[in-house]
């Protein structure tokens, strides 16, 4: 418990902070370059707490990571899975023009979800169905966000539909996948991360 509210405070802390330099020219940069790190600190942390930790546990964390890696690439370089975007070299290291953070942000969110929809039901269905609409929302949240700190751009700065769509299918099946081998924890800090992630794009439209 007491680790817990130890990381309920630092993610706190951390985001809050994020969002009082949003409010200045000269450390709004600094926000925009710390973000790969702010984002991996938050899921090592929350990960940090999982119980129980199990090797099926991991082994699925690494699928998604990798997976979502892969439709992000795909998505990319074709165009037909999300729409034509690019990623703008803002978001750290990439490979084959697509950072590797995203995989890892798609593992906490999707975990995260899993946290709040096993809070609320215990049919699998509705379960795969309502945190599939929570990250459609996240993402309607984020994208003008992601604009507007330059992480990535859409063709003619519009987000296609498609994009929604595909964002709803693949929370689904990562949800589908990665339910059983997550929901078995109290793992607070993660609904905490969440909401402050969303608190801190909403900041970003708002402030920027």
């Amino acid at each position: 418990m007491r680790q817990k509210q130890l990381v309920n405070t630092l993610l706190i802390i951390v985001y809050i902070t994020g969002i009082a330099g949003l409010g200045f020219d000269q450390t709004r940069t600094y926000i925009a370059t710390l973000t790969p790190l702010i984002l991996l600190s938050g899921t090592i942390a929350i990960f940090y707490l999982h119980r129980p930790f199990t090797l099926a546990f991991l082994l699925f964390a690494i699928i998604i990571v990798i997976t979502a890696l892969a439709v992000e690439i795909a998505g990319v370089k074709t165009g037909k899975i999300f729409g034509h975007y690019s990623y703008r070299g803002t978001l750290g290291t990439e490979i084959f023009g697509t950072p590797l953070i995203m995989g890892v942000l798609w593992l906490q969110i999707v975990y995260s979800a899993i946290i709040i929809i096993n809070s609320i039901t215990t049919n699998y269905f509705i379960k795969c169905l309502t945190g599939a609409a929570i990250l459609t929302i996240f993402d309607f949240i984020l994208e003008p966000a992601a604009r507007l700190m330059d992480w990535w751009q859409w063709e003619f700065n519009r987000v296609p539909v498609q994009n929604y769509g595909a964002w709803f299918a693949l929370s689904f099946f990562f949800i589908m996948i990665f339910d059983e081998h997550a929901k078995n924890t109290a793992n607070t800090p993660a609904i905490t991360l969440i909401g402050l992630q969303v608190l801190f794009f909403l900041a970003i439209n708002i402030m920027v």
